[in-house]
């Protein structure tokens, strides 16, 4: 990844500034400070950028981090910044920000629209046959679940040929979780006239609700406990569980225990 013009050189090997304008001599502004990406936040209404360390490590911070005044709050990330030069290396990363095209902001996970096209929103992004790899660079979507595979596939097909294959419950079950993502691209299509589905378990204590359900969230993404997980519970606020479930458009998530819910 490399930024460059007459007066600046950003690359593997840090932020320079070149003098006399030539490459050969060149004075070392910071360590390699990359911007990936720019598009303006569209609740704030503020410009943000997601910039990258040497190891590939990605913030998003608000465009206003490049002023001389606040570039010093890089350094507790774990940039190096050379302090006598700190005005060039303002002029030289804001450079840098004006020549990057500016992408649109999406909030959301699964079946998408955007004005480039149609995308599908999971742990990665899955584009539109019809969009150009230019359509592709300039999309960025926020997924506030944890999608990331746990495993690989091939695993995940042994476990179910050998604990629900045959099963009708469980497969039922499995169906469920599928069907998040399947209805709301129908929907998409107008091919139905609704979004999505609710599920409800129901059956006497410790017979297995939970991990079953823990089975359909299980083909989207991480289905236990914790923070950005698949797995919420009905004893929060309205706004809470609201909050659990907006911007979703085709993934499945648990609420466990709907005894506690009020």
């Amino acid at each position: 990844m490399k930024y460059e013009n007459d007066e600046y050189l950003i690359d593997k090997k840090g932020c320079f500034k070149k003098v006399n304008g030539k490459d050969e001599k060149l004075v070392k502004l910071a360590s390699p400070i990359f911007i990936v990406a720019r598009y303006k936040d569209p609740i704030h209404k503020k410009e943000q950028i997601i910039i990258q360390d040497q190891d590939g490590d990605e913030y998003i911070l608000d465009s206003s981090i490049l002023s001389s005044r606040n570039l010093f709050k890089l350094i507790e990330m774990g940039f190096s910044i050379n302090e006598n030069h700190i005005k060039e290396l303002s002029n030289a990363l804001q450079d840098a920000r004006n020549s990057t095209v500016k992408s649109s902001f999406y909030k959301g996970v699964g079946v998408m629209s955007t004005n480039k096209g149609t995308v599908i929103v999971l742990n990665d992004l899955h584009f539109s046959p019809s969009m150009t790899e230019e359509d592709m660079s300039q999309i960025i979507c926020d997924n506030k679940y944890d999608l990331m595979s746990n495993g690989n596939l091939n695993d995940w097909l042994s476990m179910f040929k050998e604990q629900v294959n045959g099963n009708v419950v469980l497969e039922l079950v499995a169906t469920f979780g599928v069907s998040a993502l399947v209805t709301r691209y129908l929907f998409f299509l107008n091919e139905i006239e609704f979004t999505g589905m609710i599920y409800s378990l129901t059956g006497q204590s410790s017979s297995g609700k939970t991990t079953a359900a823990m089975l359909a969230a299980s083909i989207a993404g991480n289905p236990n406990k914790g923070d950005k997980t698949l797995f919420c519970s009905w004893n929060a606020t309205k706004v809470g569980i609201e909050n659990n479930v907006s911007s979703n458009f085709g993934v499945p998530v648990i609420f466990d225990e709907l005894s506690t819910s009020t």
